[in-house]
């Protein structure tokens, strides 16, 4: 088994970055539990740089595979696409960018309930090309991390 799964949105200078670590809770009789992948997200916005853990599930990259093959398919005419991760302060939305590419602005918070917490804003072009990579790396890590 692969150490981890690397989904990078960017460039290694300015960049977000899904680090799917493991499945800590495995033997949980909780389905819902069993699911839950440790993720460290990393943002890189040249000098300013966060770092959050978090969890993400199955469903949550079948979801973002799902707004990156729309854009793929639509690219400059995909509608605006809110992607937040249920259990942290992740907001990732994709809208269509230049040159058929796609401008994905992300928001990483404190405490998404807590308007005035601290957060890191920045948005990261991606073009056309980089969509297929994108969709591989979300392929590897769902069979690394499977629906239980």
């Amino acid at each position: 088994m692969a150490e981890s799964c690397i989904i990078t949105f960017g460039s290694e200078q300015y960049h977000l970055r899904l680090n799917l670590l493991s499945r800590p809770y495995v033997k949980s009789e909780d389905r819902w539990d069993q699911n839950a992948i440790e993720t460290l997200v990393t943002a890189r916005t040249g000098v300013f740089q966060a770092k959050i853990s978090t969890f993400i599930w199955p469903l949550e990259l079948e979801r973002l595979r799902a707004i990156l093959l729309d854009n793929k398919e639509q690219a400059g005419q995909a509608a605006k696409v809110v992607f937040e991760l249920r259990d942290s302060g992740l907001e990732i939305s994709f809208a269509p960018g230049r040159n058929n590419g796609i401008e994905v602005h992300v928001t990483i918070r404190e405490d998404l309930a807590d308007s005035d917490a601290s957060r890191l804003c920045f948005s990261v072009g991606i073009g056309r090309s980089d969509i297929p990579g994108l969709i591989e790396e979300i392929d590897e890590a769902l069979l690394w991390f499977p629906p239980i």
